[in-house]
């Protein structure tokens, strides 16, 4: 699987634009594509169209070694397949995190530690499907939601985590 990081695959093979589908967790769709337009990033709603499992940005950095924020798509790439976003902090108390789509399926059942499932029906901020440059304050995909595969595979996403898991937690 290979991401542009600059210039995301405008079209889908089946015609239409490949994230769209994400519309569908949007509360109010317009207002949803008029606030990636405007601000860059929208309100969408997990528990519907898919589930989100976020966890510590220090994991993943721990799993993949160490290597600039901004090549992180390159190395993530290699070992998820679905779409996975940055989301900095927003005070001091809380992480930077990774976000990784998953079925609803998968969020239902999902209990792999170190990680959280975002709770169903709360508004949940998504970066603009365009959003691959890293932002201070606003979420960015470091995986692109238009990949082929819409959502992370539960066993990807698994050892991920485990790998970075007792080198983060040991450190």
């Amino acid at each position: 699987m290979s991401l542009d990081p600059v210039v995301p695959s405008a079209v889908s093979p089946e015609g239409g634009e490949p994230w769209a589908w994400l519309l569908d967790a949007a509360p109010v769709a317009p207002q949803a594509r008029a606030e990636w337009a405007h601000a860059g990033d929208g309100w969408f709603t997990p528990g519907t169209v898919f589930s989100a499992v976020t966890f510590p940005a220090g994991a993943v950095r721990a799993a993949l070694g160490s290597c600039p924020l901004d090549e992180f798509a390159d190395h993530l790439t290699a070992v998820i397949d679905g779409p996975m976003f940055y989301r900095p902090r927003t005070n001091r108390r809380d992480d930077d995190t990774f976000t990784a789509l998953v079925s609803c399926s998968v969020g239902r059942r999902w209990g792999v530690p170190l990680t959280t499932v975002e709770p169903a029906h709360r508004p949940m901020l998504l970066p603009a499907p365009d959003r691959y440059t890293p932002e201070r304050t606003s979420p960015w995909w470091v995986v692109s939601v238009a990949e082929p595969a819409r959502f992370c595979s539960p066993r990807a996403l698994t050892r991920l985590v485990d790998a970075g898991r007792g080198r983060w937690v040991n450190r």
